[in-house]
């Protein structure tokens, strides 16, 4: 299903360093009246009203509608990316190469080949998405205006839009990662925690704008992106200061975007309990990335051994089994900020072998 994606929202005034881009797509050279009004599922790069709240009309009565040239470009590195610019510009074909190159030149892995880029002028901009935005993005489709509007450049805009293409073609179980970020990122800085404390809002594009985590990992990929091309750092003003990158955050946020998270991770354990013996058995676990963890403790019928997941300290309780049968107990809960875990089964009515698996990201 598709997820809101973010937009850039214009305030009344300039803002201080607003930012990014964009969402739609281009092929060949055919007049394409391919964006209407902003659906539900657009995410904005918007311009700040009064105390943040965002002005939500989507299109003008006078907004222009573009025709475009352009489409699958390849990049002097090789790479091909489809880029549409709006006709209107007299050099249109020009910019089609110039944006072409700038997008292969960012930080990407391969869903750089699956996005559509948009590229139209301020006035056409409101047609494409909503009337209050800097730049849109939906699922594979990214749409920007190639001109300054608020003192925003088009390039930190197109940035900023690209990064949450970068989320969309993530995996964060069980989150989404459009919404939350990255998983090394979103653990990084601790969302999970966050949202559990009501001080982030995933996927809020309205009044919690600037506390949503999805939009803070669109401006950390920008930044990731002007670091990366030796451009000064720029202002940070549409997300909570909380979440501007220091330099754990930047690594953490440049291998979510080379090195994408793929899947959970499963460590198998064997134990005995003894006659004499001790009655517990207990690891400790790294756990370095937030998510769902779960514990499966494997035995022959008869023994009813216990298991339970706690703290690495042993102190407090995370988890024990939900769901059993007589020769299984299974633990299923979620890791949010413990960056490592203690699993303890208690030996139950008789001794012998059992086995536990443990799957975590």
């Amino acid at each position: 299903m598709m997820s809101p994606h973010s937009s850039r929202r214009r305030s009344g005034t300039s803002l201080s360093l607003a930012l990014l881009v964009l969402a739609c797509a281009l092929a060949a050279a055919a007049a394409l009246p391919r964006h209407g009004s902003a659906a539900p599922s657009a995410r904005s790069l918007a311009r700040l009203g009064a105390g943040g709240a965002t002005r939500a009309a989507s299109g003008t009565a006078g907004s222009k509608r573009a025709s475009y040239v352009g489409g699958p470009t390849v990049t002097a590195s090789g790479a091909t990316v489809d880029v549409r610019v709006s006709a209107s510009f007299p050099d249109a074909v020009d910019r089609v190469h110039r944006w072409a190159e700038f997008f292969a030149a960012l930080p990407h892995g391969p869903e750089l080949s699956n996005v559509v880029i948009t590229v139209v002028t301020g006035a056409e901009l409101s047609s494409a998405c909503r009337a209050d935005a800097l730049g849109c993005y939906r699922p594979g489709d990214l749409t920007f205006a190639d001109e300054p509007l608020d003192g925003v450049s088009p390039e930190e805009v197109a940035r900023h839009e690209y990064g949450h293409h970068v989320a969309e073609n993530r995996i964060n179980s069980p989150w989404p990662a459009v919404d939350w970020g990255p998983k090394r990122w979103a653990t990084a800085v601790g969302v999970c925690a966050d949202v559990k404390t009501g001080t982030a809002f995933p996927g809020d594009e309205g009044a919690n704008y600037t506390s949503n985590p999805g939009e803070a990992w669109a401006e950390v990929y920008r930044i990731l992106a002007e670091r990366t091309a030796g451009l000064p750092a720029n202002l940070w003003s549409i997300v909570v200061g909380r979440y501007f990158p220091d330099d754990a955050a930047l690594a953490a946020a440049r291998e979510d975007v080379i090195n994408p998270w793929q899947s959970m991770t499963t460590h198998r354990y064997a134990g005995r309990f003894v006659k004499g013996g001790k009655r517990t058995w207990q690891r400790t676990l790294a756990t370095p990335l937030d998510g769902n963890i779960t514990v499966r403790l494997s035995m022959p019928v008869g023994p009813r051994h216990d298991v339970a997941l706690y703290t690495a300290d042993g102190h407090t309780l995370l988890g024990r089994w939900g769901a059993f049968t007589t020769r299984t107990r299974t633990i299923s809960t979620t890791i949010c900020g413990q960056r490592s875990v203690q699993v303890r089964v208690t030996r139950g009515t008789a001794t012998g072998l059992f086995a536990v698996a443990v799957t975590a990201p």
